[in-house]
């Protein structure tokens, strides 16, 4: 509701009789959806929540199923007090030789190399995954992204209610051009932001000696 009243005091034609707040949250669903997929490419710690699968699974061979998955970003396997690090292969990749403790996802199916003995004394798999943002649908739902998006987010909708080139009364209608213009700047400068958090991460190379 937030980010709807802001994109509206951008310009008079932006009013809730022209372009109703179930219209605009439609919009911010699915921009909210694209833009988020693209910024986890440049920070992939932008988000994430924890599932954990307790072992052993009920059927090895059907898998684990997942709840609508964007991305798996790491995990790790609990052994009695240990924990040790779960590798996410690709598909294609499961006949190849493999790291001990590893998977793959068809589908949304998480499955696990090897055999069920192989996983004996395994306990649980916690996955740090990030879930495709849950669809917005009153204007007290709440956005998945960070506040530091909140002008690519406003200037993004009003772009959106420019475009649709409609208004109740009289007045001057809003330029689609220069609100193209201002939602652009305004991703940009968000998604090179996310880079800057990105550059900020310290790697650190091993040597073996």
């Amino acid at each position: 509701g937030d980010v709807i009243d802001q994109a509206r005091d951008l310009h008079p034609a932006y009013d809730n009789r022209a372009h109703p707040d179930k219209v605009c949250l439609r919009f911010l669903s699915r921009w909210q959806k694209q833009v988020f997929a693209e910024a986890l490419t440049r920070y992939p710690d932008l988000d994430g929540t924890e599932v954990t699968v307790t072992m052993p699974l009920a059927d090895f061979e059907a898998g684990y199923a997942l709840t609508l998955p964007l991305a798996i970003e790491d995990g790790h396997v609990q052994i009695g007090n240990h924990r040790t690090p779960f590798t996410l292969i690709p598909w294609a990749n499961r006949f190849d030789p493999q790291p001990m403790y590893c998977g793959y996802v068809k589908g949304l199916t998480l499955f696990l190399c090897g055999k069920a003995s192989d996983w004996t004394g395994a306990t649980e798999i916690v996955l740090r995954v990030t879930e495709i943002p849950a669809t917005l649908t009153t204007d007290t739902d709440t956005l998945i992204l960070p506040e530091s998006a909140e002008n690519a987010v406003v200037t993004a909708l009003a772009e959106f209610m420019a475009r649709r080139r409609t208004r109740s009364g009289g007045g001057e209608l809003p330029d689609p051009q220069a609100a193209e213009r201002d939602a652009n700047e305004a991703r940009r400068f968000w998604l090179d932001n996310l880079w800057n958090l990105s550059s900020a991460n310290v790697t650190r190379i091993r040597e073996v000696w």
